[in-house]
């Protein structure tokens, strides 16, 4: 899984009904707890706060809609480099930058 890199959201009304569906259990791009799945060889990055909390959007399409998150997709196709020191700035890792597990995104 070294090449894989996971968008979630704890406010994807499309996954939050999903889970349901599934018996409680936690889908991949779905947050639960503060943090995103969390697996070897996955770049999971936490982009709940580029979603709102209208009730007509799903947040299903974050990493789509998002100026940042598609310039985040575009460097890794066009470069191919991964983190942990080539994310952009606004992708802060988490729990610290000597440590990260996975990424938050955190707008200026």
């Amino acid at each position: 899984m070294e090449r894989f890199t996971l968008y979630a959201s704890a406010l994807d009304k499309a996954l939050w009904a999903g889970r349901f569906r599934e018996g409680g259990k936690v889908l991949a791009g779905y947050i639960v707890a503060g943090r995103p799945l969390v697996l070897p060889g996955l770049q999971s990055i936490d982009v709940s706060a580029a979603g709102s909390l209208g009730l007509k959007n799903l947040n299903h399409d974050v990493f789509a809609s998002n100026p940042v998150m598609m310039e985040d997709i575009r460097q890794l196709l066009r470069t191919g480099r991964r983190p942990p020191d080539q994310r952009l700035a606004v992708l802060r890792p988490q729990p610290s930058p000597e440590q990260p597990e996975f990424w938050r995104y955190e707008p200026d």
